[in-house]
């Protein structure tokens, strides 16, 4: 496969080096005998027809038979650099440079379709996360894959910013579906914890990159999203943990009984954590998750220090600082 991979990147980056060179000697035997340089592109226009035909079956011929999608983004990267030394030589209608847009695009539609197929199969091995719901070793494989193509991606001198976008968004999406179909089947809360867990993967791994900035924002957005739910099932369980009373149950004996809970919770704040909250992988999620749920429950623990009575001898203060 190796070796099938090489050839082919080996024939396509000869095939067009010999395309540009040749064109190049031409140019300047023409330089000498036309006057103008429009005469000039013309005459390369023309000479250059009569190559397209050969180029097209070839090229294409690779293209069709090959699955590889790093194979296939080396070919564009190789198709695109030759395109953008060719047209300067002859002109943006020649023929050739039409054609090897062509075939650039028609290579990148092979590329997409083979990775949504591969990462389509790493889907229907329907692994389960474990119990500390980190990515899946189906999702561990298609993050590995993603990054292969980023560094293809990147290592392209010729591919414009936004056409990086655009394969961005193709290449990352297909793992944010697969991770959606994953985390399906688990509960709620786990199925919540293990999204945040791959796009918080994808997420690092993009941040490595140039020009992923769009993307990196629409994960974050997507994160902050399930993080504000994550946060608020924190926050009912501090308030099931405490036995918080409804608003119009809050009795002074109900109140003597949240503050022993509370002390009690205090003892040691990882009481009053959702087990499940703490499979987060990344740190700064939990300390968002925690800050998050705390600063509801300080809010709600102030209105009813400040009910009359003064049943909570904590003041809000002394919570945040215990708590935070």
């Amino acid at each position: 496969k190796q070796w099938y991979q090489r050839r082919v990147r080996g024939y396509c980056g000869d095939l067009l080096a010999w395309l540009h060179q040749n064109i190049a000697t031409e140019r300047d035997f023409l330089v000498h005998l036309l006057p103008t340089s429009g005469d000039i592109a013309t005459a390369l226009t023309t000479v250059v027809e009569g190559l397209c035909r050969t180029v097209q079956v070839r090229v294409d011929q690779i293209i069709s038979h090959t699955e590889d999608c790093i194979t296939l983004l080396n070919i564009s990267n190789i198709i695109v650099f030759y395109t953008s030394t060719i047209e300067p030589l002859t002109s943006d209608k020649c023929e050739l440079v039409v054609l090897l847009k062509d075939l650039n695009k028609r290579c990148m539609e092979q590329f997409h379709t083979q990775y949504k197929t591969h990462i389509s199969k790493l889907t229907e091995r329907q692994d389960l996360p474990l119990e500390d719901l980190v990515p899946t070793e189906a999702t561990q494989e298609a993050v590995y894959l993603l990054r292969e193509v980023l560094n293809t991606i990147s290592s392209s001198v010729a591919t414009e910013t936004q056409n990086k976008s655009q394969i961005f968004d193709g290449v990352v999406d297909p793992i944010v579906g697969m991770c959606s179909i994953i985390a399906t089947q688990l509960e709620p809360a786990k199925e919540m914890i293990y999204r945040v867990n791959v796009l918080t993967t994808l997420h690092n791994l993009l941040s490595t990159y140039p020009d992923t900035d769009g993307k990196l924002e629409s994960l974050q957005t997507k994160m902050t999203q399930e993080l504000e739910t994550i946060t608020n099932l924190q926050y009912d369980h501090i308030l099931k943990k405490i036995s918080v009373p409804a608003p119009g149950d809050c009795t002074p004996e109900r109140l003597r009984q949240v503050q022993a809970r509370l002390s009690d919770g205090l003892c040691g704040s990882e009481m009053l954590w959702l087990p499940v909250c703490t499979r987060l992988t990344s740190l700064k999620h939990r300390n968002t998750v925690w800050q998050g749920a705390t600063g509801q429950f300080i809010h709600l623990y102030t209105s009813l220090w400040q009910q009359p009575g003064g049943v909570l001898t904590k003041t809000p203060d002394q919570i945040r600082q215990l708590l935070i």
